[in-house]
């Protein structure tokens, strides 16, 4: 059984820091940076990993937040409506991120004219780094606790053993990574990396929130028994599979002209 921890806030001298942020601030950092070296090692223009990682932070804090307000906690913020704006607050959609990093990159894509599926390519490829970073925040935290479970994935909580869907999900990530890595050692065709990063984590997001506790503290918006991250990781499951039978389809094509 893995040991309860609970850490929401650390100090470095006299300042004080948050422990999720600061986590998904070197998870963004390390996606980043793997993102640069991806481009780099293609021949690719790395640098313009900044400004698509501008774009993208901004996106994935507008993007977060409005994921969060509108799809799991409207009845609230309905009422609150300057809450909406309390970015200091919690209440952050990873979805929602995801779609805001997705809109800021083809912001800079049009802007910049970049081969949109070469340069996501490369945002895919770190993505599951930057997971696998993030998420180590959302576990010391505690703030994604699972059903009971005597599995020796489970954490000692003080109430019962649970899984941690922050740590699980972590766990899945550097896995994922892991893959990446092993599959980039043979040129692959545009757009892979991108179809398969959106298979992959649709599928196992979808899978891992069955693992959420259902009910008290923690509990998470349920519409039709499904999360929404279920419908949303359909949704981009769907849309890889369709992309990866696309490059397949031309790939033939290109093949059978030659």
């Amino acid at each position: 059984m893995i040991p309860y921890l609970h850490l929401t806030t650390f100090n470095l001298g006299p300042i004080q820091f948050q422990v999720w942020g600061t986590f998904v601030a070197l998870g963004f950092i390390a996606a980043i940076l793997c993102a640069w070296v991806f481009l780099k090692r293609r021949g690719l223009n790395h640098e313009a990993v900044w400004d698509i990682s501008f774009a993208g932070l901004v996106g994935a804090v507008i993007g977060a937040r409005l994921g969060h307000v509108f799809f799991y906690e409207w009845h609230y913020y309905a009422a609150h409506a300057a809450e909406i704006f309390y970015v200091w607050k919690p209440g952050y959609s990873f979805f929602g991120g995801l779609f805001g990093v997705i809109a800021g990159y083809l912001i800079v894509a049009r802007i910049k004219k970049l081969n949109y599926f070469k340069y996501a390519d490369a945002l895919a490829f770190a993505a599951p780094l930057g997971i696998a970073v993030g998420r180590i925040g959302c576990f010391l935290i505690n703030d994604h606790p699972g059903i009971r479970t005597a599995s020796f994935l489970g954490v000692h909580y003080p109430l019962g053993d649970r899984f941690d869907l922050g740590l699980l999900e972590s766990a899945a990530a550097a896995i994922l990574f892991i893959i990446f890595i092993m599959l980039a050692r043979k040129m692959r065709t545009t757009g892979f990396f991108t179809g398969l990063f959106l298979i992959m984590y649709g599928a196992v997001r979808f899978g891992l929130d069955f693992l959420r506790i259902w009910d008290g503290p923690g509990a998470e918006a349920r519409y039709a028994g499904l999360t929404p991250a279920q419908y949303f990781s359909i949704a981009i499951f769907i849309i890889g599979i369709a992309l990866l039978l696309k490059l397949r389809v031309k790939k033939i094509n290109v093949q059978t002209q030659a």
